[in-house]
Formats: structure tokens, C-alpha cells, sequence
């Protein structure tokens, strides 16, 4: 692969860019790589000008668009990376919507990886940076454009099933035998 040396920071988050989109193009290794190169374009970027919040919220996209061909510990793994983007964009400008916007779905996805219980509280997180978001911009994020609450998922014992099972078919029986 052609190796360049460059400072320019427009054309290292564009390069992040057409390896991302690239990578979406991709399955497996072969897209693992593709996100890899643009995470460190994106890096090299940050390095010369750590300020810029695009660089650290389209950052956080990609990793985010990675987590969404992962599952289980990788993609949380993915998804609290994207996060900590996100939060890195906010410490830079606190009134930046689109990592506001964006923190919201990656914590609703990440809440899909987890137990009830953390799951609710990263739901919770998720609803007060939509909330901040729509406080800051109603007009990119009107209520009415909703997402339905995301529940999270009921985790079932094999144990609790077999008693599901046991009930179904005690009720169903024709003389409750």
C-alpha cells in the first residue's frame, strides 16, 4: 500500500471518509481493515489538530457503522468507543447537536448488547441527550419524529422457559391435567 505523509487535516478526515464508505462496501476481514485504516486517518487527523468536533463526531460515526456488523462484547466494545468520540466532540463545544443527536442512538444500540438493568440506564443516558438535542435544535429533531422507545431485551433462564412451557401446556390441556 502507498504510504503518504501528510499534515493536512481536510485531507486526512477525507481519506477517513472514502475508507469508511469503502468499508461498507465490504464484509469480514476485508471490512474490519477498511474501518481500521479510516479510524487511523482519523487519528493522525486529531493528532495535528485535536479541536476539530467534526472530525471527532464523523470519528464516532464510523465507529458506530462498525459496531452495526459486530455483535456481543465487540460491538459494545465499538459502541463505547463512538461514545467516548462523541463525549470528546461535547467537551469541545457542549452545543453540538449532532453529538448529542448521535451519543443518543449509539447509547440506544449499546443498550441492545446489555442486561435489563444496565440496559435501562443506558436508555435513560439516551433520553437525555435526545432531550438536549431537541432543547437545542427542535427544528432538526421535532418530537413527533420520535423513536419509539428501545426496550431492552428480557434475558430467559433455560429454566424459566421450561416453567413457561410447563404452564402453556397445563392450560392448554383439555381438562387442565
Amino acid at each position: 500500500m502507498l504510504k503518504i505523509k501528510t499534515k493536512n487535516v481536510d485531507a486526512l478526515y477525507n481519506w477517513g471518509v472514502a475508507l469508511a464508505s469503502q468499508a461498507q462496501t465490504k464484509n469480514g476481514a476485508q471490512a474490519d481493515r477498511l474501518w481500521e485504516l479510516a479510524g487511523e486517518k482519523y487519528e493522525e487527523a486529531l493528532k495535528i489538530k485535536p479541536d476539530v468536533e467534526a472530525t471527532l463526531c464523523y470519528y464516532g460515526n464510523v465507529l458506530g457503522d462498525q459496531a452495526r456488523t459486530k455483535s456481543g462484547a465487540e460491538a459494545d466494545r465499538l459502541w463505547a468507543q463512538a461514545i467516548e468520540k462523541y463525549e470528546a466532540a461535547l467537551r469541545i463545544n457542549p452545543n453540538n447537536v449532532d453529538a448529542l443527536y448521535n451519543w443518543s442512538f449509539a447509547l440506544q444500540a449499546q443498550a441492545q448488547t446489555k442486561s435489563q438493568k444496565e440496559a435501562k440506564q443506558l436508555l435513560d443516558l439516551a433520553n437525555q441527550k435526545l432531550a438536549a438535542a431537541r432543547a437545542l435544535a427542535p427544528e432538526l429533531y421535532p418530537v413527533e419524529d420520535d423513536i419509539p422507545e428501545v426496550k431492552p431485551k428480557k434475558r430467559s433462564s433455560v429454566r424459566r422457559r421450561k416453567q413457561k412451557n410447563r404452564v402453556r401446556t397445563k392450560r392448554s390441556s383439555p381438562e387442565g391435567v
